[in-house]
């Protein structure tokens, strides 16, 4: 548990949102990371904005916690949570786009920007990044991929942002993702399986979904290199 020892709102906020987050997260069956000791430190240095920022994701993290909670829906019941999370955040998705979604996909949305706005809870059992540290760091920061698979990545975005008005399979080989700042430093194949765009009440593309699934490869500990059997599920993100 983060101590409350802190100098401003929003580094005690941010300590309090943290130890909620961990208390709901327990109580619901989502795979919990602890942050690093110095995650309060870190948090303190970013400018305010991106603060602000975190701290509005973390509220939202723990919305949708509660609600799996309070509904007696698993963590792993990928309908039901992200059907919640497109309503709160006032976006559409095509009429068939959850047929599509099953039980072993990891979900994420982006915004237009391509900021990641949602990550189903299933990926916290096969990273091993705690939520914190997955909304403070940029994702070139955590992890390491192929450099020509990230523009195809960015590509599939465009498409989804600018062109698609429905679920489409996303030209991506699979490819491996290597864990930077963990200690664990897991390798994961992930493969791609559907790109939706989500719309605005106007009828305007506002953002995008994807789904993937993977299987943690490699997991090193206490820098020993120890084989993982394959796990099926989740994937990384697009930016």
């Amino acid at each position: 548990m983060l101590k409350l020892d802190t100098g401003s709102e929003q580094l005690t906020e941010f300590v309090i949102l943290s130890n909620e987050y961990k208390e709901v997260a327990q109580s619901t069956g989502i795979t919990y990371w602890a942050p690093p000791p110095n995650i309060s430190e870190v948090f303190a240095a970013l400018p305010a904005d991106t603060q602000n920022n975190v701290l509005s994701k973390l509220r939202f993290y723990i919305d949708v916690a509660k609600t799996a909670r309070k509904n007696n829906w698993s963590a792993m019941q990928e309908h039901k949570l992200t059907w919640y999370a497109i309503g709160r955040l006032n976006l559409k998705p095509p009429h068939d786009l959850f047929s599509m979604i099953t039980p072993l996909d990891c979900v994420e949305i982006y915004d237009a920007s391509g900021v990641q706005m949602y990550r189903s809870f299933n990926f916290c059992s096969y990273c091993s990044y705690s939520l914190e540290e997955l909304l403070i760091y940029p994702w070139t920061d955590l992890y390491e991929r192929n450099d020509a698979v990230m523009g195809q990545m960015y590509g599939v975005a465009g498409r989804a942002l600018t062109a698609a008005k429905e679920p489409f399979k996303p030209d991506i080989p699979s490819h491996v993702g290597v864990e930077l700042r963990s200690a664990r430093k897991r390798e994961v194949a992930v493969s791609f399986s559907y790109v939706s765009p989500l719309f605005c009440a106007t009828g305007e593309t506002a953002a995008f979904l994807a789904t993937s699934r993977l299987e943690v490869l490699v997991e090193r500990d206490n820098s020993k290199r120890l084989e993982k059997p394959k796990e099926k599920s989740v994937g990384l993100s697009l930016v």
